[in-house]
């Protein structure tokens, strides 16, 4: 992202930096929306999926609704192939509340043409990802 206008767009783009910083992302492999069939489900179809898979830091992963109306849906992660082998937390990357989810489904709402950043931490000291 890169911050056209100053404020907003410049407190928001700083914010996502510092995620990406703090998550590893140039050390992750980039799996997005078009590629990456078998890790991710989303639904309803409107839901787009993209995510960064780090080997020590958990998976970020970013959900877009492309409909211009409001949508629910669920995100369906495969746990082995995403490398996370037991329990891990989810939470909104950029502002820390946490995500609704279970086993290894992700239930979200998101405004029309709207997205959301979250990051899947390995619980530490019971799952760790996969090497």
């Amino acid at each position: 992202m890169r911050a056209v206008h100053p404020g907003a767009d410049l407190e928001l783009a700083s914010r996502l930096w510092r995620v990406f910083d703090d998550f590893g992302r140039k050390q992750a492999e980039w799996l997005p929306y078009w590629g990456n069939r078998g890790y991710v489900t989303v639904q309803p179809a409107d839901f787009v999926a993209s995510l960064y898979r780090h080997p020590e830091n958990g998976v970020l992963i970013e959900v877009l609704n492309t409909s211009e109306e409001p949508r629910s849906g669920e995100v369906l992660l495969d746990l082995d192939l995403l490398g996370l082998r037991a329990a891990f937390s989810a939470v909104d990357a950029l502002t820390g509340e946490a995500a609704a989810a279970e086993g290894a489904s992700l239930r979200l709402s998101l405004p029309g043409l709207d997205w959301r950043l979250l990051w899947l931490r390995p619980a530490r000291g019971v799952g760790e990802l996969a090497r």
